[in-house]
């Protein structure tokens, strides 16, 4: 109920700014369209066809001293339908969707930013494999890079010396992200800071996020505790990049679980001059889940490689190969892609071990076996 009065009282902010508008404000309407064909012999689902629109609304309006107002709203509209070998009842059952994609206002001044609403809230280091995934669900995969925002309220404070604190708080969020063990409990808060420090050729950060989480909620066995995450992260330019990114995950002592969990991802980027323009991305990372006595018998290693080749202007070749060292398995993506002023078009074909058991920061499981997928997407 909140949400929705706050989306109603946001759209028609706006629609207020468009009919007062004055030189000093910018009202921009745009639209995100994506069409996509995808076939997977493999899969329960062995051809499926789905288009998405993204309309979103922007307003921007200046004032003196460096004060800024701005706005957002824009919704997510999918219709996908499949095709079921097995179970010709299913045949092309079509599924829609509907949800408030970003609904945020934000005022900035030169040295701060304030932002509240339902936003994309994303940092880190790495590109590939990452422990501080903490509120968004970006692929690498994705060409669209689509991630559902949070609510809550974001203030971003700029130093002279080019230092960040980033403050925020978050309420009524229900979805699990990729490195959630626990449901995050939707009527307490989170509450969490970030601060970025330059150091030579680089910077490092500290992030903490507090919250309330539950597990099997609504059975006889449901536990309800705090969880606290430390992330710390650097990266530098040395020639090569290089960074590095961990996180750190403890429960209150009213926990069933004892220890903590760890992730670490190390990674380095280079784009050689002599090989036109081909850029490589390597990260590895590791899991390890830790008892009172530091028993290390729960780990997990991954191993991720990206190559980027930018053809011409307008094609750029996309590669991306995982390993799981314990499991033996494989995530290999490629992707050919072609720009436009108003139009992007892609062809992604993909063979992979089966992830029907096995969690993954990259990919689905659309993705299991072997396929290709076509999308275009236009802007307008």
């Amino acid at each position: 109920m909140k949400k929705n009065l706050l989306f109603s009282l946001l759209v028609s902010f706006l629609v207020c700014l468009q009919l007062v508008a004055v030189n000093k404000d910018s009202l921009n309407i745009q639209t995100q369209l994506s069409l996509y064909g995808f076939e997977n012999p493999n899969n329960d689902v062995t051809f499926s066809a789905g288009a998405r629109i993204v309309p979103q609304i922007d307003y921007l309006r200046d004032y003196a001293g460096d004060r800024r107002i701005s706005a957002e709203v824009s919704g997510n509209f999918s219709l996908n339908a499949g095709l079921f070998p097995h179970e010709v009842a299913k045949d092309l059952d079509p599924e829609f969707s509907a949800r408030l994609y970003r609904v945020w206002i934000r005022f900035s001044t030169q040295r701060n930013e304030i932002r509240a609403g339902l936003q994309q809230l994303n940092f880190g280091s790495a590109s590939l494999l990452r422990p501080l995934q903490w509120f968004d669900g970006i692929d690498p995969t994705d060409p669209l890079r689509m991630t559902n925002g949070v609510w809550g309220i974001l203030d971003r404070i700029y130093f002279k010396n080019n230092s960040t604190l980033w403050l925020w708080g978050l309420y009524g969020n229900k979805d699990k992200r990729i490195w959630d063990s626990n449901n995050p409990r939707t009527d307490l808060p989170d509450f969490g800071f970030r601060f970025q420090q330059p150091v030579s050729q680089g910077e490092m950060a500290l992030s903490v996020n507090n919250r309330a989480v539950e597990i099997n909620s609504g059975t006889p066995f449901e536990n309800r505790f705090q969880e606290t995450k430390i992330g710390l992260d650097g990266k530098w330019d040395v020639g090569p990049g290089l960074w590095f990114e961990d996180s750190y995950t403890v429960t209150s002592q009213e926990s069933p679980f004892s220890g903590g969990w760890n992730l670490m991802t190390v990674g380095a980027d280079l784009t050689p001059s002599d090989c036109g323009g081909i850029s490589f991305t390597v990260e590895h990372l590791l899991s390890s889940n830790f008892s009172t006595d530091n028993d290390f018998s729960q780990t997990m290693n991954l191993s991720a490689l990206s190559v980027t080749w930018p053809i011409n202007m307008f094609n750029r070749l996309t590669g991306i190969a995982l390993y799981n060292w314990e499991s033996g398995f494989w995530f290999r993506y490629l992707t050919l892609s072609a720009d436009f002023d108003r139009s992007s078009f892609y062809l992604i074909g993909f063979w992979n071990s089966s992830i029907s058991t096995v969690v993954l920061p990259i990919g689905s499981g659309s993705f299991s076996g072997y396929g290709l997928q076509l999308m275009c997407v236009v802007h307008f």
